[in-house]
């Protein structure tokens, strides 16, 4: 089994590299695992894992990493919200231009006759836009995005799912949730103070929420969210919807809820670590979501991590 990995040095992109030189997809072991990356900061060392470094949008540079052909496709590449709207050119770059790019190689790949790649796309909830419904957000709510990274990551999955009827491609999209817990880095996520909030106590760190106790916000952590992409995969054509697209599931917990887990997990010395200073604007942002109704997604197979003390015990596993 060949795989290929694009935005393979991102957070998520650097756990499931680890997962797939020990786990097996489509019940078979990989044998190569090209990774994709503008940089590497310390890559799985192993025979199987060849690095191709530079711009994804670079033709010769993404031919390069399909040269392997590989079988299943991980497409995490990507510019996030926070960078990409101040600068449009260059979350259109990589989240659009780069994406229909790898789309017309895969249309166009000299392998035809061989296999029919399956590509696993990680979209976002960003494609929902504001304001959403206090009853929740479930899988019939029509996508009105309210940032240009929502708006380039729904032209991806429609898209993955043109070129899949088409049978170029065997495409599947998922949308993920908040990630937790990022370790602090340049990427530009604004959300992560949602991964601060777990990381920094449990590393006996003080924190300071930018949210009111009771503020909600949608979380998963990257050991689950890496379960999700693996089983996206593995889904078998019964399986998959006409959009190929589904929203992952995740928990909807309140900031106060995820102190007292890290009570729970670590002992009641992690409370004093954890302050609360309101900013109204992230608070409206990234911390007043209604629930994620995920019936259908759930019915296939896709799951979060059951509880809050799960959750944290499973945000900071290196996978």
């Amino acid at each position: 089994m060949k795989v290929l990995i694009t935005g393979a040095n991102g957070f998520v992109g650097q756990g499931l590299a680890r997962r797939l030189l020990k786990q097996p997809v489509l019940g078979r072991a990989v044998t190569g695992l090209t990774l994709l990356s503008r940089r590497f900061e310390q890559p799985p060392v192993d025979p199987r894992v060849r690095l191709v470094k530079g711009d994804m949008a670079d033709a010769v540079l993404l031919q390069d990493a399909l040269n392997e052909e590989p079988e299943v496709i991980f497409h995490l590449a990507c510019v996030p919200g926070a960078v990409s709207e101040p600068n449009f050119e260059l979350g259109k770059h990589i989240n659009l231009d780069a994406n229909i790019a790898l789309l017309e190689m895969l249309r166009t790949r000299k392998w035809q006759a061989t296999h029919v790649p399956r590509l696993v796309f990680t979209s976002s909830v960003a494609v929902y836009g504001k304001p959403l419904s206090e009853r929740g957000v479930d899988e019939s709510l029509r996508a009105v995005p309210g940032l240009s990274y929502g708006a380039q990551k729904i032209v991806g999955e429609v898209l993955i799912a043109d070129y899949s009827r088409r049978g170029w491609l065997d495409g599947r999209s998922v949308r993920l949730p908040g990630i937790v817990s990022r370790p602090v880095d340049d990427a530009g996520h604004a959300s992560r103070f949602l991964s601060d909030l777990i990381r920094f106590p449990t590393e006996g760190k003080p924190v300071t929420c930018p949210t009111t106790p009771d503020a909600k916000s949608w979380f998963l952590s990257r050991s689950a969210c890496i379960d999700n992409l693996i089983h996206a995969a593995e889904l078998t054509t019964d399986q998959l919807n006409p959009a190929r697209q589904w929203q992952l599931p995740a928990q909807h917990l309140s900031m106060q809820s995820i102190v007292e887990g890290l009570v729970k997990v670590h002992g009641e010395g992690v409370r004093k670590l954890v302050s609360f200073e309101p900013n109204a604007t992230i608070q409206d942002i990234y911390a007043s979501y209604p629930p994620l109704i995920t019936t259908q997604a759930e019915s296939v197979g896709f799951r979060h991590d059951g509880d809050v003390e799960s959750l944290v015990r499973r945000a900071l596993l290196e996978d």
